[in-house]
């Protein structure tokens, strides 16, 4: 490997500075979320652990300023001006229009549910049960076990927990429901009045089964609970919405909403397993919200489902920005999403396959990777898609030299001159020049990151020569014996990828290439190494965990991010462990200029450096678009003119390839002089399509795309 110290390319990405990092996705931070209560479509407050409160305003999530940091289990919105919130050792808080306060409570045990019918009648219940009369709250009934509550009128209502927890208040006075006692065990998760002396009762068995009873007078009548098991929301005795988690002994049912329609229930909504829904509200026949265990709501209405406070659950295995207000996200099974100046899209999803590669040279021009796991064992082959995206279109890329993958997609890289790098497990699949290459590595290799560099200008200035190719690195897992890790580079002279360090325990997960002098590495335990320019170094682990992710800027500064949350910061001379307001794994870090830096990780986490994501241009990505041709029209049909500006007058050619790489036409070029060109391009024997667009001119190769389109 050539002498590095040679050469020095200074990027021009920004200087991380210590940064507070904030929720993007959920718009307000993982929480376990505990109850939600709606007075109106768009009027809504949801309570969280830790005293967390979020409120609801015209499609906005908003976090309150909460007096508490005890769990807050339930809320109740009677008005836009007020709203009652309670939980564990006896926290009551009230909302007053602009702010929460937390009120006297008698008791300092937990409060599991809260009910009002109007602002001088309220009840809380745990284990008691607690009147508000519009002044102070009292103990109304020494009780126990209680976990729901729900009143018609101030004169009549119910209370439950267990089947031995059951109460009945009426004209005053609170009595014991037995009709449940001499049976099985049942759990009561909520009970609803929905008219005098009317309501429902919703729970599960011990296996977790759902029940579901009515009482309209003198006894309680069994109905049909479907897998209903963790609470019910109805605005009327005949219409509603249900939820249902985990049963036990059946664990193909992922968490699921269902709604109710006279009698019968149907599926209308589900979630991934590994998190719990856990509360429901309906505001409407057709309508309701739900929230679930890791700080999601969603919003339902017709039967179409939507996140109310952001745009996946699935994890972000990988992001890309062509400029800081347009992006990707790779987003497992929930696909590509794009976000444009403010705007979510979900352009791509596969059913059953799992998106977790994206790369883009700007934002007319990328690739994406999604594989399906077999069914079978090894030596069953996974399914691999590649997609290709230009212009606005993505298409299905049919690789023959691909066929065969039996493991996912690693990484996919994009060089300076179009190079296209794909890797899987010891592989790379590589295409220059409309030429697909394989490069296989020792057989305990496996890839985890392909990084191109930009190219060396040493022939720079040189009359008729062409830059030098690009340099690559990459990153290993190596197992032998016990894993360790190994950092590949590729000689530009010689083509050929040669060991440049090997770790002695511990493999890498990812690398960055900061500059030509300075390379870093992060692997496992908290293994991060360096490039100096010619030698490696290893750092001090400051943390155990699995490193996955590494950004450091020209200006050697950046961050490291890992499994359970694990965020490094590096100040150019040494790491520190930062707060990442999360247990979640995180899969991915990137940056761009002006002080923007992104963190995608498991269960939808998106970190963000700003409060929100840029809206405005005023953002841009280090390095100038490398498309420098300008086609019209394009789409195009039969043909279309290619113009770009050529600096001197020499022998010109300009090829089109497919996605594939398979040049498809060709034509000499005769300049009219240096200075503007256009070309003339007949595309009547092109299918339709997207092709990459290319004109060699000297010293010179531009690019562009273009859309068939007849």
């Amino acid at each position: 490997m050539k002498n590095l110290y040679t050469f020095l390319f200074l990027i021009s990405f920004f200087q991380i500075q210590a940064q507070t990092w904030h929720w993007i996705n959920p718009s307000n931070g993982h929480h376990h979320l505990n109850d939600i209560s709606f007075i109106s479509p768009g009027n809504g407050i949801a309570v969280a652990d830790n005293g967390v409160i979020l409120h609801y305003n015209d499609s906005i999530w908003t976090q309150a300023e909460s007096p508490v940091s005890e769990n807050l289990n339930a809320v109740y919105y009677l008005s836009p001006t007020l709203a009652w919130a309670v939980g564990n050792n006896g926290s009551i808080l009230k909302f007053n229009g602009s702010g929460w306060v937390q009120q006297e409570s008698p008791v300092t045990v937990t409060l599991n549910d809260v009910c009002f019918t109007d602002e001088t009648h309220g009840w809380a219940v745990g284990n008691t049960i607690l009147f508000y009369d519009g002044n102070t709250w009292q103990v109304q009934a020494e009780v126990s076990g209680l976990k729901t509550v729900s009143f018609a009128t101030p004169q009549e209502g119910w209370a439950g927990g267990y089947s031995t927890s059951l109460y009945h208040f009426l004209d005053g006075e609170w009595t014991e429901d037995q009709t449940f006692e001499n049976g099985s065990i049942l759990f009561f998760n909520t009970l609803k009045m929905t008219g005098p002396s009317s309501v429902l009762l919703s729970g599960n068995t011990l296996e977790n089964e759902g029940i579901l009873y009515e009482n309209a007078g003198p006894a309680w009548l069994s109905l049909n609970s479907g897998l209903v098991n963790s609470g019910i929301s109805f605005i009327d005795h005949q219409h509603g919405y249900g939820i249902q988690n985990l049963i036990y002994l059946n664990y193909n049912i992922p968490p699921s909403i269902y709604k109710y329609n006279t009698g019968n229930w149907s599926h209308e909504f589900s979630i991934e397993p590994g998190r719990e829904l856990t509360s429901v509200e309906a505001i409407g026949e057709n309508e309701a919200y739900i929230s679930d265990s890791i700080g999601f709501i969603y919003h339902g209405l017709d039967g179409n489902w939507v996140i109310s406070n952001g745009f996946t659950t699935d994890s972000i295995l990988d992001i890309d920005f062509t400029r800081a207000n347009n992006g990707y996200f790779a987003c497992g099974t929930d696909g590509i999403w794009h976000y444009d100046a403010g705007k979510w899209t979900n352009e791509l999803k596969v059913p059953g396959f799992r998106f977790n590669e994206i790369e883009f040279t700007d934002e007319n021009y990328g690739y994406a990777t999604a594989y399906k796991l077999s069914e079978f064992p090894w030596p069953y082959e996974d399914e691999v898609k590649v997609f290709g995206y230009v212009n606005g279109i993505w298409a299905e890329i049919s690789i023959p030299i691909l066929e065969g993958i039996w493991e996912p997609a690693t990484s996919v890289g994009i060089s300076f001159w179009n190079t296209i790098g794909i890797t899987s497990y010891n592989m790379v699949y590589s295409l220059s020049e409309g030429v697909w290459d394989t490069t296989f590595l020792s057989m305990n290799d496996s890839i985890t990151e392909l990084r191109f560099m930009d190219p060396l200008p040493v022939n720079q200035g040189v009359q008729g020569a062409l830059p030098e190719n690009e340099e690559a690195w990459m990153s290993i897992k190596r197992l032998e014996g016990e894993m360790k890790g190994a950092i590949y580079f590729n000689d530009y002279i010689n083509q050929t990828w040669n060991v440049s360090y090997e770790t002695a325990s511990g493999a890498f997960n990812d690398l960055c290439v900061a500059d030509y002098m300075n390379v870093y590495a992060v692997g496992d335990n908290g293994l991060i190494a360096r490039f100096f320019g010619q030698s490696w170094i290893e750092f001090p682990p400051v943390t155990n965990e699995d490193l996955l992710s590494v950004y450091i800027d020209s200006e050697n500064e950046g961050w490291a991010t890992g499994r359970n949350g694990t965020l490094l910061r590096y100040n150019g001379m040494a790491w520190s462990v930062e707060q990442s307001n999360t247990i979640n794994d995180l899969f991915k870090i990137t940056a761009l200029q002006n002080g923007l830096g992104l963190v995608g990780g498991k269960n939808g986490t998106l970190l963000c450096t700003q409060t929100q994501l840029p809206v405005g241009n005023s953002y841009s990505i280090a390095g100038d678009s490398k498309d420098v041709l300008t086609i019209y029209p394009n789409p195009a049909q039969d043909n279309a003119l290619v113009q770009f500006d050529a600096n001197e007058v020499t022998p010109a050619e300009l090829r089109i390839t497919d996605m594939t790489g398979r040049l498809v036409f060709e034509q000499s070029i005769t300049l009219t002089g240096a200075g503007i060109q256009t070309i003339q391009v007949n595309l009547q024997n092109l299918k339709n399509g997207i092709y990459l667009v290319k004109v060699i001119s000297g010293g010179q190769i531009l690019t562009g795309k273009i859309l068939v389109q007849k």
